[in-house]
């Protein structure tokens, strides 16, 4: 008899690039010690906008993360460089930017946000997944939109969307659990890009140089050299309009025929991954993918002959998955 098999969005994705991945995240629970700093920031924002939408302050949330992760981002500046600062401004102006385009949202259990289910799809494997937000615009139309809030530091293309299988199978999941029925995907993305700073010239004011970077930076940097904002009405101007280099919704209806489409190749994954043995090392999928892999140095190790088991102890442990989250898009060098 084979064991219940736990199946969500994400696992499908792994095993469909790379074998190897999976076996190391998903049979071994390989977890690496330390997160890029495109996670985290998409974890972090995450929880700030599900706070937000279930009406609580979302900076109660980036304050209690600070005080309880202060010495780890501390060490590894380098890394992350200053987090929750960046997240700060972005949030900040995030609200400000959609202010009156708020989602109205369709609650589900007395929550607005971070929808979590299980459906058995078939004996024996249950389909697992959080769904960020369902929703509705002040708009006439009335469509329902699946909300999925995605991070990125380069640009999102239609490439990355019609790419993505996690539309599709949670609007085919809402479906099941006998929730709204969805129309398509909004895509709520939010630049992870560390704000630039300003910078000031041998004469005392404000650098005039164009810069990536939001209006509660330039507030505070006028504020903290006591420059009148009035002296820099086109650089304000200028980055007011840039926001949406930061700031993008975009909205994609779906057919049932695509979500009929997308779900049947999902269930075809979801029988591979049952039939396949745990115990043995899949084959390697080496391809660009692997720059940003979080497995590259265990097989980047173990093609190099170097110590693998080294590796393992040092920049990994054995966990179980945090949660349901799909890691941000357009991640990549």
């Amino acid at each position: 008899m084979k064991k219940q098999l736990r199946i969500s969005q994400s696992k499908i994705k792994d095993w469909r690039q790379c074998r190897f991945r999976y076996h190391l995240k998903h049979d071994l629970q390989l977890r690496p010690k330390v997160k890029r700093r495109p996670l985290q920031f998409g974890s972090i924002m995450h929880a700030m906008l599900q706070a937000h939408a279930d009406g609580d302050d979302a900076f109660d949330v980036l304050n209690d993360i600070d005080i309880a992760n202060a010495r780890l981002f501390d060490e590894e500046k380098e890394l992350y460089g200053d987090i929750i600062e960046d997240i700060r401004y972005i949030f900040t102006d995030y609200l400000n930017y959609w202010k009156g385009k708020d989602f109205i949202y369709i609650r589900h259990n007395g929550r607005n946000a971070e929808h979590v289910f299980e459906i058995e799809v078939e004996a024996g494997i249950i389909f697992t997944g959080k769904v960020d937000a369902m929703a509705r615009l002040k708009d006439k139309r009335k469509l329902r939109w699946l909300i999925e809030h995605k991070t990125f530091n380069r640009e999102p293309t239609e490439d990355h969307r019609w790419k993505s299988i996690q539309s599709g199978v949670y609007i085919r999941a809402v479906d099941m659990l006998g929730w709204e029925h969805l129309d398509g995907t909004c895509w709520n993305y939010v630049r992870s890009k560390p704000p630039s700073w300003p910078k000031m010239t041998q004469g005392g004011q404000m650098s005039r140089a164009k810069i990536v970077t939001l209006p509660s930076v330039l507030k505070d940097f006028l504020a903290e050299h006591k420059l009148k904002a009035q002296n820099y009405k086109e650089m304000i101007a200028l980055v007011d309009e840039q926001q949406d280099e930061y700031y993008r919704r975009v909205f994609t209806p779906i057919s049932k025929a695509v979500v009929d489409d997308i779900y049947k190749d999902f269930i075809h994954s979801a029988h591979e991954i049952a039939d396949h043995n745990p115990r043995d090392k899949p084959v390697r999928t080496i391809a660009l993918h692997c720059d940003w892999c979080d497995y590259e140095p265990i097989c980047r190790a173990e093609l190099q002959g170097l110590d693998v088991d080294f590796v393992k102890e040092h920049e990994f442990y054995v966990g179980e998955e945090e949660d349901h989250y799909d890691p941000p898009i357009g991640i990549e060098p």
